[in-house]
């Protein structure tokens, strides 16, 4: 019986270290995401998508409306779903979006990308909170 208790034990232990080390990695991408659009300004995305005046100011500002706009909706959600389930299906949508900006050809096309790559990512930090929470309660 207390082998079995300890092979539980240490595999929750496990997890616990997977899921906090994916959760460092993912909180990187993040960052580089959000940097994503200077290091596209430095390469040229300005010409190659014709943005004039504000439109640069715009593109950098719509992933900010799409992260507040659907804030709350990820949380009220990350409450009913399953935590684990949810954050991944967010996760991975939130980086083939972020592999669909190669394909952008015009502002409008930007300004989607952009707003959309602000809602998916508006699940990552209060579902690392519940993520956190969930693993002191066990």
């Amino acid at each position: 019986m207390c082998a079995w208790w300890l092979r539980g034990h240490a595999s929750h232990r496990l997890q616990q270290t997977n899921s906090k080390q994916i959760l460092c990695i993912v909180y990187g991408l993040n960052y580089l995401d959000k940097t994503t659009l200077s290091y596209a300004s430095i390469m040229g995305i300005r010409k190659d998508i014709g943005l004039v005046g504000q439109d640069y100011s715009w593109l950098s500002s719509m992933f900010y409306f799409g992260y507040l706009f659907w804030e709350y909706p990820t949380s009220r959600l990350l409450q009913r779903m399953p935590l684990g389930k949810y954050s991944a299906i967010n996760v991975f949508m939130w980086g083939l979006i972020l592999t669909l900006f190669a394909t952008v050809k015009n502002f409008a096309g930007a300004m989607v990308i952009r707003t959309l790559l602000g809602v998916f990512e508006s699940a990552v930090t209060p579902g690392r909170s519940s993520l956190a929470v969930s693993s002191r309660l066990r």
